[in-house]
């Protein structure tokens, strides 16, 4: 599993909150308890995740990707291309 958009770990300490268990919350949102459980756990010890502030490796030519994608036939992504 990536990494939780802002909008689930934001939607994980609100279903808690409003008191649904942490295997419900994990159903909800299709993640695994566990991921629940650490989201939670980090949250109250008033942790902020540095991963999700990281910036990805392919950030630095992101532009060159987006050019390379829209020549590209619709829904069709060759990867072993784009890196050549």
């Amino acid at each position: 599993m990536g990494r939780l958009e802002n909008e689930a770990r934001t939607a994980i300490t609100v279903l808690l909150k409003q008191g649904n268990s942490q295997s419900a919350v994990a159903r909800m949102l299709g993640v695994s308890e566990g991921t629940v459980r650490y989201h939670r756990r980090r949250s109250a010890a008033g942790a902020v995740d540095g991963r999700t502030t990281q910036v990805g490796k392919a950030a630095a030519v992101a532009e060159a990707i987006a050019h390379w994608r829209s020549q590209q036939p619709a829904g069709r992504v060759n990867l072993a291309a784009l890196h050549g």
